[in-house]
């Protein structure tokens, strides 16, 4: 990678981290050594990616709601062209999928939700809006999102929830670029 693209990749890292301090929402995240950005790439880019939500911390009948978080996640991540989806079509890599949870426990961790039987239950008695966000190869957790929100009332608190996060979540780094179990943190 060159280090123009390096820079480039490393500002719009930063840029994640200032749009979640202005929108409300506090994350921690990790990106995984097994994180790679060209797998990210072959798994999301140009194609369906595969998004199971858990929970649902809004009035919205859990089909809609589901639908609006995957066109909240439109555009917001680091691949070109990926499609989140609840029913990929044909182009989706079988292994591969993002879990949303909402209503998450603050101890949740994204690895349990890689795994073939994931938590399906949330909590949903809380004063803010807890979700953990897990992209998944197979049962392999490669990187992961906790975030809380005060509130998810509007489609644009959605929005500002996915804006901050799913980035982190997949951002487009070379295996050079490797970022440890320790992530970084934004709080706003």
């Amino acid at each position: 990678m060159t280090r123009t693209s390096r820079i480039v990749a490393l500002g719009a890292l930063a840029c994640a981290g200032l749009l979640a301090a202005c929108s409300g929402v506090t994350q921690n995240y990790a990106v995984y050594p097994s994180y790679v950005g060209s797998a990210a790439t072959y798994a999301a880019a140009d194609r369906d990616l595969k998004l199971v939500v858990i929970g649902n911390p809004t009035a919205l009948p859990k089909e809609a709601f589901d639908s609006a978080v995957a066109f909240a996640m439109q555009g917001k991540n680091g691949q070109s062209g990926t499609r989140f989806a609840t029913a990929p079509g044909e182009t989706w890599r079988k292994d591969y999928r993002v879990v949303v949870a909402f209503g998450a426990p603050i101890s949740a961790a994204g690895a349990a939700y890689c795994r073939a039987a994931p938590p399906s239950e949330a909590v949903t008695e809380q004063h803010a809006v807890q979700v953990v966000l897990a992209f998944c190869d197979g049962e392999r957790l490669l990187s992961e999102v906790l975030a809380s929100v005060s509130s998810l009332v509007s489609a644009a608190d959605l929005d500002r929830l996915m804006a901050a996060t799913v980035y982190a979540l997949m951002p487009p780094l070379s295996s050079e670029e490797r970022i440890g179990p320790s992530g970084g943190n934004r709080r706003s």
